[in-house]
């Protein structure tokens, strides 16, 4: 699959927009909006490596994929609801910089991310480069 291309810039239209939604400073999905959504940007050059930029398939973007597998383990809920939950529920939006009508994937292509995590190695490193950034940003204690 080819790389999309990375989007750095919000929409207008947005859940960041002009009227967009305003979410406590203490807020779960503005916390990670903030202090971890910036870490799976970082660790895109890593995902990289699993994609072939020139096969002519359609890619879902890997930091979105991260996104969600992360979400999905914190909220512990099947790859079907979380998809669910990414077209529906504006708290994972705004965490994960999805826009209000931007098409959501087949929940067949996180089964098909986390396998290539493990084929490439990747699974472990990223979580180390995480967890590293989230004790950075004191949201986690050093242990």
């Amino acid at each position: 699959m080819s790389l999309p291309d990375f989007k750095s810039q919000t929409g207008l239209f947005g859940i960041y927009g002009p009227a967009g939604l305003e979410l406590d400073p203490g807020d779960r999905y503005r916390l990670f909006a903030e202090k971890i959504y910036p870490l799976l940007v970082e660790v895109r050059a890593e995902l990289e490596k699993g994609y072939c930029p020139d096969n002519g398939r359609p890619s879902v973007e890997p930091v979105l994929l991260l996104g969600v597998t992360l979400w999905q383990f914190v909220e512990k809920v099947p790859d079907r609801e979380a998809v669910e939950r990414l077209r529906y529920h504006l708290g994972w939006k705004y965490a994960l910089n999805h826009e209000v009508n931007e098409v959501v994937f087949d929940p067949t292509v996180l089964v098909r991310f986390r396998a290539k995590l493990l084929e490439q190695e990747q699974g472990r490193l990223l979580f180390e480069r995480i967890l590293k950034g989230l004790q950075d940003a004191g949201l986690i204690p050093r242990k």
